[in-house]
């Protein structure tokens, strides 16, 4: 009797064993189990690409913000497209990136484009983010606008520079998207997609990812870039 139970036990177990095999073998080969299908947060990440792989060199020294971006999963590109660009906001809804296309176009006026203390604007391809509200600038950056006028409101990040300013003449269109009663259109608030935290966006090497506490963009393999906090900024790498 307590033979023929053991085996009944051992018949079971190998069963049992013998369909959860089978389920991995089938899930395997329609995607749904390995490493084509890795999540995060129940969400399917998006697999790098040969032309724009992970395994980015950051240099030696560059800040740890930027390493760390390559430690976040990627969002899908195709939920930023705008044209040629991809544009995104913080969770927060108090900062709006964009990557701009090839020839620098931005893909939403919400974002006034970077214009340095000489007049130079940012070479593309370039990451620029405005800021709903204007930071306190570092001493070295309050220059470069008539007087009366803000700057501080757009950080930008392009090969060979970063730097942030902008010179508000006419009000900050950003200002009118994210407060109901300033907004002539309320009904159009915040309808530019949001990246989640602890995710990141990369395109040809360069990347923003936003932990919940600093939003980072950057060229990876110059190091160079900007962070972006509830009421600081820091620009990163070399300035040129």
């Amino acid at each position: 009797m307590v033979k023929k139970i053991g085996w009944a036990l051992w018949s079971l177990v190998l069963l049992v064993v013998l369909a959860g095999l089978c389920y991995y073998v089938y899930g395997v080969s329609t995607g749904k189990l390995g490493p084509a299908a890795q999540k995060v947060g129940g969400k399917a990440t998006v697999a790098p690409s040969s032309a724009d792989p992970d395994d980015v060199v950051v240099p030696q020294g560059a800040d740890s913000s930027i390493g760390a971006l390559l430690g976040m999963p990627r969002s899908d590109l195709a939920s930023f497209k705008v044209g040629n660009a991809l544009v995104f906001r913080s969770e927060s809804g108090h900062v709006v990136c964009s990557f701009s296309d090839a020839g620098g176009k931005l893909g939403t006026d919400l974002i006034l484009p970077y214009r340095g203390a000489d007049g130079s604007t940012a070479a593309s391809p370039s990451i620029q983010c405005g800021l709903v509200r204007a930071l306190d600038l570092h001493t070295e950056d309050q220059v470069g606008c008539v007087e009366g006028n803000r700057t501080g409101d757009t950080l930008a990040v392009w090969p060979g520079g970063r730097g942030i300013g902008a010179c508000v003449v006419k009000g900050q269109p950003l200002r009118y998207d994210a407060e109901v009663e300033d907004n002539p259109d309320p009904n159009q608030r915040m309808k530019i997609r949001s990246l989640e935290y602890g995710k990141r966006i990369q395109k040809d090497g360069w990347a923003c990812g936003d932990d919940g506490e600093n939003l980072v963009c950057a060229e990876l393999a110059s190091g160079r870039g900007f962070l972006i906090g509830s009421d600081v900024y820091r620009l990163l790498g070399p300035e040129k």
